[in-house]
């Protein structure tokens, strides 16, 4: 006999379960992605500096770029580099990732 999963608990009483908010926070290696990933757009480079494995970083970034709470994260935080910081190197180093993204296979334009 198969065990019955237990039934979630019913929100008659017009009561909502208490959000977890850890459930929306990054672990570390997450968030070092991030950083290191607004540095130049460069998504294996990132996950390997970010601190993941140099064998599957390349398939590691695209699957960090694809979960939700790691790109919303990037998308705030590059928002913050883009309109608040106007360092030296901040909003340069990442619009060029950006542009270098653009270029066709072999980085060359016509």
């Amino acid at each position: 006999m198969a065990s019955e999963r237990p039934k979630q608990p019913s929100s008659i009483s017009g009561q909502t379960a208490p959000v977890d908010a850890s459930r929306d926070e990054l672990t570390a290696k997450q968030r070092a992605f991030v950083r290191e990933y607004l540095v130049d757009g460069v998504g294996k480079q990132a996950a390997i500096r970010g601190g993941y494995s140099e064998h599957s970083a390349e398939v590691t970034a695209s699957k960090l770029l694809r979960n939700a709470k790691v790109s919303a994260t990037y998308r705030r935080d590059r928002g913050a580099v883009e309109g608040g910081r106007a360092g030296a190197e901040g909003p340069r180093r990442a619009a060029d990732g950006a542009s270098r993204a653009m270029l066709p296979a072999g980085g060359q334009t016509d």
